[in-house]
């Protein structure tokens, strides 16, 4: 059974019904796979956003962002929590999915230790059309995005069923069914060069008897033709 997926959304105060919006779509991916949806509180509270959720981070394989203008100029894109949530994508752990809900300055560099990030390497929804808060229709957006997310899901049960470790039970048993697989190929092989040889050797007593039968014919009517 495969193990749930993680998806945790990270949005502020001010875009919660947005986000309440969003989740309602992200119910057509929960109905298809194992997933749990993480979005419970808002970043505007760092230290309390902090004790309830830096556990979640390394458990999370896509991070649904809700860039605004309050998000792009909060504490938490200055945070060890936004730097962790960046590594966890460097390292191909995570996905991060940015959708733009107003005309903010999302198209900036992040400068961290080992890596620079700037959302504009990912796949950011809505950012060549009208922000979602003036009016464009937030349901092509949400389902374009919930679409997304299900093709990102797929992609992780095929990857991790073809990394699926072998466990050393399942090395021992395929080792004995291999080993067991050439010595039964082997007897099959041996018996069918017997039989084989069996059938040679009962071709030539036949053969023989054949010959001497056809002797002891001719010696008889050689005898018998001496007699007259």
């Amino acid at each position: 059974m495969n193990l749930p997926k993680n998806i945790f959304t990270i949005y502020t105060s001010q875009d919660k019904d947005v986000l309440q919006y969003f989740l309602l779509h992200l119910q057509s991916v929960k109905n298809n796979f194992n997933i749990a949806i993480w979005s419970d509180d808002s970043i505007d509270d760092i230290e309390l956003w902090k004790s309830a959720n830096v556990s979640r981070l390394d458990e999370t394989h896509v991070f649904p962002i809700l860039l605004s203008n309050t998000f792009m100029n909060s504490e938490f894109v200055k945070s060890d929590e936004f730097r962790m949530v960046i590594e966890r994508y460097k390292a191909d752990k995570a996905v991060i999915v940015p959708i733009i809900l107003d005309d903010c300055s999302w198209d900036v560099n992040f400068t961290f230790d080992h890596c620079i990030f700037n959302f504009n390497e990912l796949q950011v929804f809505h950012k060549n059309e009208n922000p979602i808060s003036n009016g464009s229709p937030t349901d092509i957006v949400f389902t374009q995005v919930s679409y997304y997310i299900m093709g990102l899901l797929n992609s992780f049960t095929k990857k991790s069923a073809i990394e699926k470790p072998i466990s050393t039970e399942e090395q021992k048993e395929s080792s004995l069914a291999t080993e067991g697989q050439i010595a039964f190929d082997f007897f099959e092989e041996s018996v069918t060069e017997s039989k084989d040889e069996n059938g040679i050797k009962k071709q030539e007593r036949s053969r023989g008897k054949k010959r001497l039968k056809k002797r002891i014919n001719f010696l008889r009517r050689q005898r018998f033709k001496s007699r007259l």
